[in-house]
């Protein structure tokens, strides 16, 4: 509660600082309720830093605190409506009708200060009172602190010198088994544990067997521990079916054994000899779940060891082949010595390997300290332990203050403890480890405080309830806020993440010096959010330079806590019935029923002076809106004055009327796919708008014709786009008519503008304006999207020349953008000239997508290989005339991801030292000829293929690839085939080396 109130004090302190000119006209007031709000954001402060014994602060102080939220957020909005009807400016931007009304508005200022004025000295008398009434009450910061329990936990965190308000220090490059640990998905611990006994395995062919080789040579062993022998088995099961169609050679055995001791053996009493271990292994082999009969014990009775261990070997076959045996049950340390002699009399090739199984941690480690290895050990506490030790022995982890202090547990001794309260659940293991990855600077107190708090085998919601706590307890303060907010919307909901950033902005949870670093603070929360596993990433997945695109509460345990943090905080309003609660702010007011719908409500909006206090309208998705669907937006612009946030993505609406310049406080203006006739923006004026998002942008994947566009729809321009100089993203908008040549050059003054997406016909005189409006925001601009369209009625016609040392576009532009960090060029005449231009000079360059360029293979090396920090390229159609793509040595130094949908391309190589942290390829062909070298690529995890046909080498080459890589199919269905299981299993009977998935059409 204490976060919540702090940030909406904060807030307004913000709102105050920023309209400080246009508050003069009731300045008074106003000062004194900035000193009020800024002693009690002090005493916020301790509050927020300071928890009682109880784990929470009494009813009391929580009702306080409420009440300095509410006035807060009361003041903000008084001020709000203030500015909206006071300020001079937005008059100004409308240019000559504007100064045609001035003597209205005027009039209109000076009643608009009046009642401010008035709300404000209420305001005033409110301020004093909660002062004094926390005076009057006794509300102090609490002095007792608990020790133990969730109370201890809450204590812990809080008084702990950094608080909540630690950033993850660091980002690794996780090895395998962390970023395994750290998926989004539940992890898949069988098929883990099967990669990582394959890579031991494939060891055994790479020289670490005995010096020497040959027959009797010492086999390489290795351990596996299990809980339970079925999990062993299904473990040991798996990686045989691995292996028996594997294509690589290290993972070729000519012949697999498996010898299971016998359950009598599993007394010690029993075994006190190597001759009783090989005649119970020589009698289970023989007779399974039988005893030995008297003949055969009279027969081995005057047999050795070495004679035993032949007859063995002879009823295996493995004399002189390179052999896999696997011991079953292998509970006998102490016969170790004896068994590995007789694994040696067993006579098998160099290269072999033994996999032993059992059912005591404590036995492996025995047996595999004799080859100053570690064992393997399966299961569910391990693998998530062990991932956390790679954590904390991280270069930026504080671990030398565990170390310093006298007497304190080790630091592994504490994660071991936690690790074994929480099994067996997965959830709050993974949910520990997420939050120990994002913040490695956990202090001693607060781990042993969560230690103490959980208890071995109680049940997953308690469990899960603790280690959540702990885990928000340790979000920063503008996190807990954006977290809560995931409240209102439903399970399983995905949300992207621009959409949230833009609502958790317009809605004050969280506040920097200005909108910028107020998004750059919001995308902080969305990243701390994700880190920590309180939400997944959605449908959008995770783009190619690693940002998570949308999220999604996907666990239920998740949302119910979250629910029942906000509702604890006051931070829902429950008179806004849950499924219209997305659509509207958060402290709205709004009183709306189950009943009610999104349609009834705004197709007549009813009289309320709440609607004024409504900053977030979000009907994304909403295609009900068809019938009146005008009328809705025009009820909108007249009554929600003070909306910043306003989003009609996926709606029915065609038209924005001219009352859209009504809201003149609006940051965020969401119209992609939409019908939305482009001439509508043109004469949008909004001073404040941050984001104008418009038209529909293609991204499937699919290989299109040259004649194809990726681009479908775009809205026009803004005439007066110079007067919103407060333009950060603009998305989509075509310059094509004669006038918009002027615009273009009007753009170079929105000096604050990061993202921009243009369309421009090929007229030299477009290209020029918007090439040096590019030129004059080197400085600012990061994300750039350019099509350049043929003129229509020249679509035929061959694409014009250019010759960059004659023409003069070299004039206009000097400066390459500074900061550019994704460019995307769709260069439709074909002039692939003007790339070299956008790339000069990108030293930070990470995402290229390219269409329609025309490169070749010298281009390529030239103007693409030696981009420092490029991460992401994708060739889309159009973008490569030659059939050969070849990545040489030394070139694409940091490129990981690797997607081809040219149909030109059918022949893809990779020199030795190319591409070295290549991660992923994704390739869609019509037909494919080779895709060569990529067993020099180490980095390697991921190959998904889209085509009709895939050469027998290219199979091979995945198969064999050391990293075993995941392959992706996408393969279209034979004609007159009833189902796609056949092929299916005929793509896996070459392929079982790795992990396959056939993707369904």
């Amino acid at each position: 509660m204490a976060d919540l109130a702090l940030g909406a004090v904060s807030s307004l302190l913000g709102l105050i600082r920023d309209e400080t000119v246009l508050l003069s006209g009731v300045r008074g007031d106003i000062q004194f309720i900035k000193d009020e709000m800024e002693s009690m954001n002090s005493f916020l402060l301790h509050l927020a830093r300071t928890t009682p014994p109880g784990g929470e602060h009494d009813e009391q102080v929580r009702t306080w605190m409420k009440q300095v939220r509410d006035l807060a957020q009361e003041c903000s909005n008084c001020i709000d409506l203030y500015v909206q009807r006071r300020d001079p400016e937005l008059q100004r931007a409308r240019g000559l009708r504007g100064f045609l009304c001035w003597l209205p508005w005027l009039v209109r200022a000076l009643a608009a200060q009046h009642r401010a004025a008035t709300q404000l000295r209420e305001l005033k008398i409110r301020a004093r009172d909660v002062g004094e009434r926390r005076l009057r009450y006794g509300v102090e910061v609490p002095k007792g602190q608990g020790d133990d329990g969730e109370a201890g936990l809450a204590v812990a965190l809080a008084a702990s010198p950094a608080g909540g308000e630690r950033e993850r220090a660091y980002r690794v490059k996780d090895p395998d088994h962390l970023r395994s640990a750290l998926a989004f998905s539940e992890p898949d611990i069988l098929e883990e544990y099967t990669r990582v006994l394959l890579r031991r395995l494939a060891g055994a062919g790479k020289g670490e067997e005995e010096e020497g080789g040959g027959e009797g040579s010492r086999p390489r062993v290795i351990a596996v521990a299990a809980p339970d022998m079925k999990g062993a088995n299904d473990l040991v099961q798996r990686v045989r079916r691995r292996l028996s169609s594997s294509l690589h050679p290290s993972l070729q055995f000519e012949c697999q054994a498996w010898l299971k001791f016998p359950k009598c053996s599993q007394d010690m009493a029993l075994l006190n000899s190597s001759w009783q271990l090989l005649t119970a292994l020589l009698g289970e082999l023989l007779h399974p779940g039988r005893p030995i009969c008297g003949n055969e014990m009279t027969t081995w009775e005057n047999m050795n060891d070495d004679q035993l261990a032949i007859m063995i070997a002879d009823h295996l076959q493995v004399k002189g082949k390179r052999s896999l045996i696997i011991l079953e049950g292998f509970d006998h340390e102490h016969l170790w010595n004896e068994m590995e002699l007789a694994l040696r009399a067993f006579g098998c090739a160099a290269g072999s390997a033994v996999i032993v199984t059992t059912s005591y941690e404590q036995v492996a480690k025995e047996l595999m300290r004799w080859y100053s290895k570690e064992p393997v050990i399966y299961s569910l506490f391990n693998f998530f332990y062990q991932g956390a030790l790679e954590v904390v022995n991280g270069p930026y982890h504080n671990i030398t203050e565990y170390q310093l202090e006298e007497g304190a547990r080790p630091l592994v001794d504490i994660l071991h403890d936690i690790f074994k309260k929480c099994e067996p659940h997965a959830f709050c293991m993974k949910l520990f480890l997420h939050s120990l990855y994002a913040n490695p600077h956990w202090s001693k107190q607060e781990l042993e405080g969560l230690c103490r708090t959980l208890v071995r085998h109680e049940p997953l919601e308690s469990s899960a309830s603790k280690m959540l706590l702990f885990c928000y307890n340790g979000l920063p303060k503008d996190s807990k806020s954006c977290l809560l907010y995931l409240a209102i919307f439903d399970r399983e909901q995905a949300v992207r993440r621009s959409r949230l950033v833009g609502r958790w902005v317009a809605e004050g949870l969280v506040t920097g010096e200005d909108w910028s670093s107020s998004v750059h603070q919001a995308e902080q929360c969305f990243d701390a959010l994700v880190d920590r596993w309180f939400v997944t990433p959605g449908p959008a997945g995770i783009s190619t330079t690693g940002k998570v695109k949308s999220c999604v509460l996907h666990q239920h345990l998740v949302q119910k806590f979250v629910i029942e943090m906000a509702r604890k905080e006051r931070f829902l309003d429950p008179r806004l019935s849950h499924h219209l609660a997305w659509h509207f702010s958060i402290n709205s007011g709004l009183w709306l029923r189950r009943s009610d719908t999104i349609e009834g409500f705004l197709g007549v909006l009813p009289p309320s002076s709440q609607l004024h206090l409504v900053k977030v309208l979000d009907l994304e998705g909403c295609v009900h809106l068809e019938k009146n669907k005008h009328q809705y937006i025009k009820n909108i612009c007249n009554k929600m004055l003070l909306l910043k946030y306003l989003s009609l993505r996926r709606t029915s609406t065609t038209i924005l009327p001219v009352e859209i310049n009504k809201l003149q406080q609006l940051e965020v203006l969401d119209i992609r796919e939409t019908k939305v006739d482009h001439y509508s923006t043109r004469y949008i004026l909004l001073p404040k708008l941050k984001r104008l998002l418009g038209g529909v942008t293609s991204n499937n994947a699919t290989i299109r014709t040259a004649a194809e566009e990726p681009f479908t729809t775009f809205v026009k321009t803004p005439e007066k786009i110079h007067k919103m100089v407060y333009l950060e993203v603009l998305s989509n908008v075509e310059f094509s008519s004669a006038r918009d040549a002027s615009n273009l050059k009007t753009i170079a003054r929105l000096w604050l503008l990061r993202k921009l997406g243009v369309v421009v016909y090929n007229k030299q005189s477009h290209i020029h304006n918007l090439f040096a409006a590019i030129s004059d925001m080197n400085e600012c601009l990061q994300s750039l999207s350019v099509e350049i369209k043929r003129l229509p009625g020249t679509e035929d016609a061959p694409p014009p020349e250019y010759n960059l040392n004659t023409d003069p576009i070299k004039e206009v532009f000097k400066n390459s953008p500074k900061y550019l960090r994704s460019l995307n060029m769709n260069d439709i005449t074909g002039t692939g000239l003007l790339l070299p231009l956008l790339l000069k000079g990108s030293d930070r360059l990470a995402k290229v997508t390219l269409s329609n360029t025309l490169l070749n293979q010298n281009n390529v090396e030239i103007h693409l290989a030696k981009i420092p920090k490029l991460r992401s390229l994708r060739l889309r159609s159009g973008s490569y005339v030659e059939s050969m793509l070849s990545l040489k040595k030394d070139n694409f130094r940091n490129l990981e991801y690797l997607l081809i949908e040219d149909s030109n391309i059918t022949h893809i190589s990779f020199d030795y030292g190319a591409a070295p942290k290549l991660e992923k390829i994704v390739w869609y062909f019509t037909r494919m000829e080779s895709l060569s070298g990529i067993n020099n690529l180490p980095m390697l995890k991921e190959i998904e293929l889209h085509g009709s046909s895939i050469p027998d080498q290219v199979r091979e080459a995945i198969a064999t690839h050391p990293n075993h890589p995941i392959l992706v199919l996408d393969q279209p269905a034979v004609q007159g085939e009833a189902t796609a299981s056949p092929r299916h299993d005929s793509i896996n009977s070459s392929l079982q080396g790795f992990r396959v998935i056939q993707l369904e059409e």
